[in-house]
């Protein structure tokens, strides 16, 4: 098999890399959405509704947050449905997005694009990742406060707060 061309190469890891960190803050969402209830407070209730999230989609993911959203600002919505509209195009549209750049040599812009939407992802899912670490922290010294499960939730929170320094 021939060698990938470097345009082609770097449009290859570019839609994998928007991929990844898509996922990435799917699972940001999937991880604060459980406490969004007020159902069962106690971590084992919020593992179990997260256990039920595992094979949901972005999209439906996304529904049931701004469905569960005490804020219903614009820009709340407007950024989550960007990013599902971002990865759907990349995941399952990318010959109609990119199809007729690609047939015409233009290989370039369509790196460019590319870049250019990882970049966004890439911001928004940190910011989910902080928010879920925030979040975490705060529902551990309130919520499970003096409770049995404080101990459980704290190691969850190290465990969480150690995987994001990576």
């Amino acid at each position: 098999m021939a060698a990938l061309s470097q345009p082609k190469n770097e449009i290859l890891e570019l839609i994998g890399a928007i991929v990844l960190s898509a996922q990435e803050a799917e699972q940001y969402l999937k991880a604060i959405l459980p406490f969004m209830t007020s159902q069962d407070p106690s971590l084992s209730g919020a593992l179990a509704r997260h256990d039920k999230l595992k094979m949901r989609t972005l999209g439906e993911v996304v529904g049931k947050f701004l469905d569960s959203s005490t804020s219903h600002t614009p820009d709340l919505a407007s950024r989550l449905h960007e990013l599902v509209t971002t990865r759907n195009k990349i995941v399952h549209h990318f010959g109609e997005t990119y199809g007729a750049q690609l047939r015409s040599g233009q290989l370039q812009l369509v790196a460019d694009s590319l870049r250019a939407q990882l970049v966004g992802i890439d911001a928004f899912k940190q910011t989910l990742e902080q928010t879920a670490l925030h979040l975490f922290e705060v529902i551990r010294d309130t919520t499970f406060d003096d409770t049995p499960e404080y101990q459980a939730m704290a190691d969850l929170c190290a465990s969480f707060r150690r995987r994001v320094a990576i």
